[in-house]
């Protein structure tokens, strides 16, 4: 049992120095100073829980015919660090290009890779091992790790969606045809708070009222003091709504919602929010948000 606990603790440590310090030094070098802080902060207590579970592995395999080879450990670390990526980023703010989501993820799979050949050297150092071909070990690997990625991603996708660039929205996106909802079921007065995802904006808080005047499928959304939207709901909730405005120094806004009622008094929403200059794009931002039903 004390060797289980000193192998998870050994492999909780490196994975911390030599794996954070590589995707910190990654981040930073690829981006600016403050990948460094988002790194460590967002991807210590993944890096630690990684460790500690390659640590154990190693422990629980000690007796048995345990890989030597630098190169095998350095594929588990990679493949450990890239289901650590999701966790890690999961939890942070977003980023604002997809290049920056690609350095992220280079950098939790080659921090991975050298925690992973690190942790095993500093392990196995006390303990004889036996070489040989361990490829078909890994490739069976490959194939859990390539199964468990695939569960995280979905379980983890309702948070990682926002955190990632957002589509600009086109002409097309804020002219939107009519649905099928029959009445006004889903008419009312709402107090509504979300979070703001963009390059440029940041990470904020917003709230505010918003009320929904429904004519069968036609749909006009006031949403804040006076922002409305045009659009359609169908009969199930669902609602999309887009409205397109120019500033008085010539900037082109365009804006689309959609979202869908989870029952008569809560909805969620998602608002892309595009900013053009002379054509040209200058800002995507996106929210993302709940509203209650409220008197009006």
């Amino acid at each position: 049992m004390r060797n289980f606990l000193t192998c998870a603790v050994t492999g909780a440590l490196v994975w911390l120095t030599v794996g954070c310090g590589t995707a910190a030094l990654i981040g930073t070098a690829a981006i600016l100073f403050w990948a460094f802080g988002l790194v460590i902060y967002y991807g210590a207590p993944v890096a630690a829980a990684l460790g500690a579970a390659q640590g154990v592995w190693i422990a629980a395999h000690l007796r048995s015919n345990i890989p030597s080879s630098p190169r095998f450990w350095m594929w588990i670390g990679a493949m450990l660090g890239f289901l650590g990526f999701p966790l890690s980023f999961a939890m942070a703010e977003g980023t604002t290009r997809w290049w920056r989501v690609a350095v992220f993820i280079a950098a939790a799979v080659l921090g991975g890779a050298a925690a992973g050949r690190a942790t095993a050297a500093v392990i196995l150092r006390a303990h004889e091992v036996v070489g040989g071909n361990h490829w078909r070990r890994l490739a069976r690997a490959g194939v859990l790790v390539a199964a468990v990625a695939g569960l995280e991603w979905w379980l983890l996708w309702p948070r990682l969606d926002p955190r990632f660039p957002t589509s600009p929205v086109t002409e097309s996106d804020v002219n939107i045809l009519a649905g099928d909802a029959r009445g006004s079921l889903w008419a009312g007065c709402f107090s509504y708070e979300g979070k703001t995802f963009g390059p440029s904006s940041g990470l904020g808080v917003s709230g505010g009222s918003a009320h929904f005047y429904q004519e069968d499928g036609k749909l006009r959304l006031v949403h804040g003091l006076d922002t409305q939207y045009f659009g359609s709901i169908s009969r199930n909730g669902q609602f999309s709504a887009g409205r397109r405005t120019v500033s008085p120094d010539g900037l082109l806004l365009r804006e689309r919602i959609d979202g869908g009622f989870l029952s008569d008094s809560q909805y969620q929403y998602s608002i892309r929010s595009t900013v053009l200059q002379n054509g040209r794009i200058r800002n995507t931002a996106r929210y993302v948000g709940v509203g209650y039903r409220r008197p009006c």
